[in-house]
């Protein structure tokens, strides 16, 4: 034997050595935690179609592999996965204000850009070709957004294009009819209505010129118009008027928080403004940019969210517990800080011993949380979420506890609010009344589906008694089957608008593209029937707006920001300890934790299919929603484990009062025993041909507060086994980690980082190799991924499908394990299931590696390496082997088993072209059946990059000029892409550092796709 030869023999012993040695200390689901060597190996043959098995516990190999003619058409026509892109495009009529520059002419095959906001007030780029808009992006100057976006914002553009959207004004009968017939029926109807019998009833929204054109209505027919919010955050407005004198939801600055403790709130998922709240956390975890001041997070929730998969520790509560946490955190600060007398009388009530032994945390907990706030005065946040019963007292506590820090004036900004157009329930419960009592003559509904939110009420049986029920909306629901006349809405990107999120900043909706439809806005519609002109919408705005002068420049920039003037915030204690004091206290029964998640929501974005087949962030769950469990309340309910050779799991029945639901179970790590947790926004009966039938309905278990209040949380519920079966399209185990986790995901905490900035590298590797190096004269392209940034949010995954044309496969196909997204969160845990020690997110995509496995098994070469480092697909040679994607460790190629394209190539109904093909990205190739792909570093970006700087003689791309769609939309500015070659860019600079690593380094691949570890700030302590 050689020294060759002996060296390559000693390279192999090192490489199974450290990949056959393994803690298990880390695991991603909670049935693989613990898991014997021959489950383990069940789910490594997970990947053979022999072994699964569908609902009724048939193998799947004995079944049919296609799916039916009827549901295969079902998700391409509603999907959008794409073949070809529609030529009959509409440019608006309008003059239209491109962003920064309007081009002196149109150039063929050039984007367009404009800048306009979403009906949430978050600043949007739009991305125009050819006149119809193919992708949403952050506007980067908005000072919200920030460049950032959320998934469902994303997912905007496939709601644009959905062929199920109302598409003329339909009669009670579904007939189609003009919009001057139902002009006339509302017109006359209004005038013959008596004074008062008007009514409005509209869902959240954030429009200055809406809400005046709604009031000069409401003048004109003396109408009443009632908000009535899906989500009730109402109790934020109230405490703060209570407390500070002022209404209105406070601006939360998290820059300025160096201790954010968190009490059920999803800040970083789903509560009020989770883009902004995202940008600003993760700017205070810029460890890895030589900034070691980095914030620190306590989370205490009743449901692992991806906020506190963010967090630096992390316990599990009930929801009827919020108050007693936050109690004993006050308790404990009273000691070193001065509360009010009538707040300081209620907290001799709440010691952490007492606290601690009622909720099971231990004293030292909530002393631990105190000294940390204390220690940061007016740099620290205190907030609170939920749903639950004591959601206002909870905020109370919130705002007293902000107060003695010293947080108001400074993480807490009184000079800023959000804009609240007067939720209200109990006005709601007023209008159902009047309804009954025949004092309703018009009802008009925009964008409400409250049959849906509010099942327990009497809302439909009250609408049967109103002579006239106008539904306006983008598609049908539960409640546009109650109204005599449905009109359809333009979508935000159709329709002139504005939105005012905070006061002070107002964002300008320009449409991009002239209605697809024959749809109006909401305020088109209000300006007709007030007996003025459609076509002065854009002139309305622009006088209500508040914008002034300043009109082309707001178009160009987005937004307009004045000062406001600050809130009059003087704390008034009495009637704030009063309320805390008669608060309902927490029980020992079963409790019910509804919250919303980041793909539904409050349901609106049901038949949105980029979302339904998007992975819950935690669970991996795909098209359901399901009851969450602990493994220990699982195991008294008698509900096994679900099998990795098996995605048929138990259901159960939820019974609150006269209401029940029916749900799978899946076994959530870090939830508290006794209680069980449903996402909202699943189980409508009316949301098209996606979201229609699928889950459960928790509105229904909600029930009205003593304070009149939606309560969707915290209510005492019985769970019963009933001893049926449902199958889950659940991607968690689809990519297992084999045993392997030393060498995929990296940590360590705070303190040890800054002894040893390498101390989260548990393996060290130099791979050697016997070719020679190969070395790329211009560019190489890589990417750096900053963990202990990555919050979960999706953002990228879905930035990802829309621009890269992904297609969507259905539950059928993902059941199968042929989920086609190219980019995947994996979420890890450490710890025991009833007592997480910490998790972490990891984006795993394509590492284009220079010695790629999968390129060295293609038989055709589908697969290569081009000069600048990527790994090129080839898709016109590809015929379908699947070697590559055998061979790949990462398990990030996808195959195309279908033609999802065949509903709009013309096979279907050539006279019925969906509008789903004007969303395509004419510069990527939507693959066909048969053919392999995967994650391209978006190299139709990479490439129009260097075309643009080559046009200007340069030789070298600007540092941070092309960015991948996924860096482009994550809020939390966690991936960095450049030129690996240039050592000044910034993915040099990251990948050069200490403690970058690279997953499953030991096989000697040299991704391009770097990670910097996650690193947990525990204090002193740590």
């Amino acid at each position: 034997m050689n020294a060759a030869e002996e060296e390559i023999k000693e390279l192999r012993k090192r490489q199974e050595k450290i990949l056959t040695q393994s803690d298990r200390k880390m695991w991603s689901a909670v049935e693989e935690h613990g898991e014997s060597p021959e489950l383990r190996n069940q789910a490594r043959a997970k990947e053979f179609v022999e072994l699964l098995k569908d609902a009724d516990g048939r193998p799947v190999a004995e079944l049919n592999t296609g799916v039916s003619r009827r549901d295969f058409f079902k998700w391409v026509s509603a999907a959008g996965a794409l073949m070809t892109s529609s030529a009959c495009t509409r440019r608006p009529k309008d003059l239209l204000i491109p962003f920064v520059n309007k081009p002196e002419g149109y150039t063929y095959g050039a984007p367009v850009w404009y800048a306009s906001t979403s009906p949430s007030g978050l600043g949007v780029l739009v991305k125009t070709r050819e006149g119809r808009p193919i992708k949403l992006e952050g506007n980067p100057d908005h000072p919200q957004s920030k460049g950032g976006l959320n998934a469902q914002t994303q997912a905007e553009i496939l709601n644009l294009y959905n062929p199920e959207r109302l598409q003329a004004p339909l009669d009670q009968s579904g007939k189609k009819i003009s919009w001057s017939n139902a002009d006339e029926t509302i017109k006359s109807a209004l005038a013959a209505a008596p004074a008062g019998s008007v009514r409005l009833l509209s869902g959240d929204f954030t429009s200055p010129s809406l809400a005046s054109a709604i009031r000069n209505f409401s003048d004109r027919y003396k109408a009443q118009h009632t908000v009535l919010s899906s989500l009730p955050y109402i109790h934020l407005a109230r405490a703060n008027e209570m407390i500070g004198g002022s209404r209105g939801i406070p601006e939360f600055d998290f820059t300025k928080a160096d201790v954010v403790l968190s009490v059920d709130c999803d800040f970083l998922g789903s509560w009020l403004r989770p883009v902004e709240f995202t940008k600003a956390f993760s700017s205070r975890r810029n460890l890895h940019r030589e900034n070691k001041d980095v914030n620190r997070l306590f989370c205490f929730e009743s449901m692992l969210s991806t906020t506190g998969t963010s967090s630096d520790a992390r316990y599990s509560i009930k929801p009827s517990q919020q108050l007693d946490v936050l109690l004993a955190v006050a308790s404990e600060l009273s000691k070193v800080l001065r509360f009010d007398p009538s707040f300081q009388e209620i907290l001799s009530s709440y010691s952490s011993d007492k606290v601690g032994a009622a909720v099971g945390i231990a004293p030292e907990v909530f002393q631990e949380v105190a000294m940390a706030l204390a220690e940061a005065r007016g740099k620290s946040l205190v907030v609170a979420g939920g749903f639950g019963p004591q959601a206002l007292e909870a905020q109370l506590a919130c705002m007293a506890i902000n107060v003695v820090l010293g947080n108001i004036g400074s993480t807490v900004n009184t000079g800023r609010h959000l804009v609240s157009y007067e939720q209200s329930e109990v006005r709601f419960q007023e209008l159902i009344q009047d309804a009954m009592n025949a004092q309703v003559s018009v009802l008009i509904i925009r964008e409400s589906d409250a049959a849906y939110t509010r099942a327990n009420s009497d809302f439909a049986k009250a609408c049967r008694k109103i002579p006239l029920i106008v539904y306006l909306g983008r598609e049908t629901n539960d409640t546009s089957k109650l109204a005599h006349l449905v009109l359809p809405e333009s979508h935000f990107l159709e329709a002139w608008g504005d939105s005012e999120a905070y006061s002070g900043i107002v964002s300008i909706q320009q449409p991009a593209i002239q209605p697809i439809f024959d749809s109006r806005s909401f305020l088109e519609c209000l300006l007709v029937w007030m007996g003025s002109d459609q076509t002065k919408a854009k002139d309305y705005v622009q006088r209500h707006s508040g914008v002034g002068t300043a009109w082309e420049k707001t178009l160009r920039d987005g937004f307009v920001q004045r000062s406001q003037a600050a809130l009059n915030f003087s704390p008034r204690w009495s009637a704030a300890a009063a309320a805390i004091a008669a608060a309902p206290k927490s029980g020992n029964a079963m409790e019910l934790v509804s919250y919303a998640s980041i793909q539904m929501g409050d349901g609106s974005f049901a038949n949105n299919a980029w979302l339904m087949e998007m992975p819950d962030p935690i669970s991996k769950v795909t098209w359901d929603n399901f009851a969450a469990l602990s493994p220990a309340t699982a195991k008294k309910l008698g509900i096994r484990e679900r099998k990795p050779s098996d995605d048929c799991v138990d259901q159960i029945e939820i019974k609150s009062g006269a209401s029940r639901i029916k749900l799978p179970v899946f076994l959530i790590p870090g939830l508290r025993d006794d209680v069980v947790g449903v996402a909202l926004g699943y189980g409508r009966r009316e949301a098209g041909s996606i979201g229609s039938g699928v889950g459960a309905n928790a509105f229904a278990l909600g029930r009205q507060a003593a304070t009149g209040e939606l309560q969707l949380s915290g209510q005492e519920v019985e769970v019963v086994k009933i001893g049926e079966k449902h199958l889950l399209a659940c991607t968690q185990r689809h990519f297992d980690i084999h045993g392997r986790d030393n060498d995929i995901l990296q940590r360590t905490t705070l303190a040890e980082f800054l002894k040893d900035p390498k101390a989260a590298k548990k393996i060290e590797f130099e791979g050697e190799s016997m070719y020679e190096k190969f070395h790329y004269p211009g560019h190489r392209w890589g990417m750096s991924i900053d963990l202990n940034k990555c919050t979960g949010c999706h953002a990228c995954v879905i930035s990802c499908q829309s621009e890269n044309n992904v297609p969507v496969v259905g539950k059928d196909q993902v059941s199968r394990g042929r989920y086609m997204g190219w980019l995947r969160l994996d979420l890890y845990h450490w710890g025991e299931p009833d007592n997480l020690e910490a998790s972490s997110f990891e984006p795993m995509l394509c590492q284009q590696c220079e010695s790629a496995p999968c390129e060295t098994v293609c038989p055709v070469l589908a697969t290569v390496h081009s000069s600048d480092g990527l790994n090129d697909m080839v898709y016109n040679r590809c015929v379908g082997t699947r070697y590559c994607a055998n061979n790949c460790p990462y398990k990030v190629r996808h195959f195309n088993f279908f033609q999802y394209s065949d509903a709009l190539a013309g096979k279907v109904n050539v006279d019925a072209a969906s509008p789903l093909a004007m969303m395509l990205n004419p510069d990527v190739t939507v693959r066909t059946r048969g053919v392999m792909e995967k994650c391209t570093f978006c190299v139709q970006r990479i490439r129009k990059g260097v075309d643009v700087f080559k046009a200007k003689g340069e030789s070298k791309v600007e540092d941070g000029a092309i960015k991948t769609a996924c860096q482009q939309s994550c809020p939390a500015d966690a991936i960095s892409f450049g030129d690996i070659n240039d050592p000044n860019s910034d993915v040099s600079r990251m990948a050069a550092k200490a403690q970058s690593f690279k997953v499953l380094e030991v096989l000697n691949t040299n991704p391009s796709v770097s990670y910097l570890p996650r690193v947990y700030n525990k204090g002193a302590s740590s």
